[in-house]
């Protein structure tokens, strides 16, 4: 968890080093780079991607996913792909589809359906979601949820952990939402440490009667990575 945070932090001070000694040869040399905040923001993409894929427990697949859109994007926006005269989409979007399909193909998530409701609900020690242009709701009924991950993008997800148990008191979540929303229900009693740098999105712990100082009751470490969206906890 520590390492975990500590990452977060590195690659978020290096990404603040580097716009800054940009600006400074901007200022004070003959250099003259475009900064052009319209032209930088893939390098928000190209963050959060990078920052996953180093992360210990991440979706791989995801991290490459977000580092190939922001650096597709960033060259497009300052001119480098112009000589290969083609229009960026014809390749990004086929390119994204094909990553996407493959990801979900390899995915092995252990579920079952409940048809009434119409619900998932996996029973193993550990989940991971992923949704695009979607959305979907799962129920956790594990006796001794240890870690879990999801990704909303462009979607949303709910994620029901009122029926879970944990045998060790610590449980390590780590959710990503980037224009879409992710609910979380959690127990009012679970205690939680959230550590995240939303970027123009939210989080909030909206559960009712929740007690802060629960001794025996599970610890949940949610790390969040929020882009254009909102992550919610309710009970």
């Amino acid at each position: 968890m520590k390492k975990h945070n500590n990452i977060n932090s590195v690659f978020f001070a290096i990404l603040l080093i580097v716009i800054g000694l940009l600006i400074l040869v901007n200022n004070f040399t003959n250099i003259q780079i475009d900064l052009n905040l319209s032209k930088l923001w893939p390098l928000i993409l190209i963050f959060i991607g990078i920052n996953k894929l180093f992360s210990d427990g991440s979706d791989n697949g995801f991290s490459i996913i977000m580092i190939l859109i922001g650096s597709l994007f960033l060259l497009n926006n300052f001119g480098y792909l112009d000589k290969f005269n083609f229009n960026i989409s014809d390749l990004f979007w086929p390119a994204i589809l094909i990553i996407i399909g493959v990801n979900i193909l390899i995915k092995r998530t252990k579920f079952t359906k409940d048809k009434q409701r119409n619900i998932i609900a996996d029973k193993s020690e550990e989940f991971d979601y992923f949704t695009i242009f979607s959305g979907s709701k799962n129920r956790i009924n594990s006796n001794n949820l240890k870690s879990g991950k999801a990704i909303a993008v462009f979607g949303g997800l709910e994620i029901d952990l009122l029926s879970a148990n944990n045998k060790e008191n610590k449980i390590v979540i780590d959710l990503t939402v980037i224009f879409g929303g992710i609910e979380l229900k959690i127990p009012s009693n679970w205690n939680i440490i959230q550590k995240g740098m939303p970027i123009f999105g939210g989080f909030s712990d909206k559960r009712i009667g929740k007690d802060h100082n629960s001794e025996n009751a599970p610890t949940v470490f949610l790390y969040t990575n929020i882009l254009f969206g909102g992550i919610t906890i309710k009970n």
